[in-house]
């Protein structure tokens, strides 16, 4: 089966599910894949009846869909795109993000949050664009729509002169990266955000190793690859099927950025353009998702390491602690420093104590 992935998508963490999904289902079925960024191979390839589409730039997604559908064979895009975007011939697996949103609207209303803001939309992104949408269906108002053209620190500074008039009380913000740094920005300008809740999305590792520790909406991204596995089964086995449309479930994580409201409102709910590259090269969001991978990447050993590199303690000490050899721990270090962009240790401490504020829960 052939799977078509966005270029600059590729480097997220929501990229990296999706296809740790499609590779983990496909090898309980026993059949193979082939991943690309070449959207030609869309042409050249032969005897698969669907192809995967990953990515999250919508006019990227609706060529490659477009592209397929020619090619004779059915496209199932793995994405957050609204219902707008819906076309014949076409299938989709994606979070349910208007059911999301809508309790996130009802919560932030039984609190009496009646400025609220959505923080961080990447206009060339279908989910983000999908989130829009669903904010605006759930009460929310476009003038508290805060755009990301590719710097957080510009995103920022826009919502910060519209938050000194209005001050919002609740915030959506698109992801979690989004959200560490709002918060981020907000304590350098001596904010107070207490009795200002922010939800985000994504469920990142680095969002519960923050301080405070971001609320988010969790879906299950790995669960995409077995839903899409389940549409091209239907789509093989039916003659009359024009697409389908899955929805992945999702919940509520509350931590310390947000608190359940006090009523009956479930929050733990019953989931190629130049302006898209640039949203990615952006410095800040690039070091947030370099700690993510590396946070993805460990096991409680390089959690004890990173501890102790915070702590400032020498190589030997690590050495005795960890029960490691010397070259364990350098090499360990080595594979940290390579992930992080760091040249030296005592760069990537200063990394290291500058986008993690407590490691401990992701001991388990």
């Amino acid at each position: 089966m052939l799977v078509i992935i966005e270029e600059n998508y590729k480097i997220s963490v929501w990229c990296r599910e999706i296809v740790d999904g499609l590779k983990s289902e496909a090898r309980k079925k026993r059949a193979s894949l082939t991943l690309s960024t070449d959207i030609d191979d869309i042409i050249r390839n032969e005897g698969d009846s669907c192809v995967f589409i990953v990515g999250a730039e919508t006019e990227w997604l609706n060529s490659a869909a477009n592209l397929v559908k020619k090619s004779g064979k059915h496209p199932i895009i793995l994405s957050n795109q609204s219902e707008s975007d819906q076309e014949n011939g076409v299938s989709r697996v994606t979070e349910d993000i208007l059911g999301s949103m809508s309790d996130i609207m009802s919560l932030f209303s039984a609190k009496n949050h009646t400025k609220v803001a959505l923080y961080a939309h990447n206009p060339d992104s279908a989910s983000d664009c999908f989130k829009k949408e669903s904010f605006l269906k759930a009460g929310g108002q476009e003038e508290d729509v805060f755009q990301n053209l590719g710097s957080l620190e510009d995103c920022f500074q826009t919502f910060y002169k519209n938050h000194k008039e209005k001050r919002y009380s609740g915030i959506v913000c698109t992801n979690d990266f989004a959200a560490i740094s709002l918060i981020r920005h907000l304590h350098n300008m001596d904010e107070n955000i207490c009795g200002i809740d922010v939800i985000s999305y994504s469920n990142t590792l680095i969002a519960r190793c923050t301080s405070p520790a971001v609320s988010t909406v969790k879906a299950n991204f790995k669960s995409f690859g077995q839903l899409a596995f389940m549409i091209a089964d239907c789509i093989g086995k039916g003659e009359n099927i024009s697409g389908i449309r899955i929805f992945c479930d999702w919940e509520i994580i509350h931590r310390e950025t947000s608190s359940p409201a006090l009523t009956d409102v479930n929050a733990e709910t019953k989931a190629v353009s130049t302006r898209s590259g640039s949203f990615y090269g952006d410095r800040e969001l690039m070091e947030m998702m370099c700690v993510e991978k590396l946070l993805s990447e460990c096991d409680e050993t390089d959690i004890d390491i990173i501890e102790s590199i915070l702590g400032g303690k020498k190589t030997s000490e690590i050495q005795e602690s960890c029960y490691l050899t010397e070259t364990a721990v350098k090499y360990r270090i080595k594979k940290m420093k390579d992930i992080c962009h760091c040249s030296s240790r005592e760069e990537l401490k200063n990394f290291l104590s500058e986008n993690i504020r407590n490691i401990t829960p992701l001991r388990h």
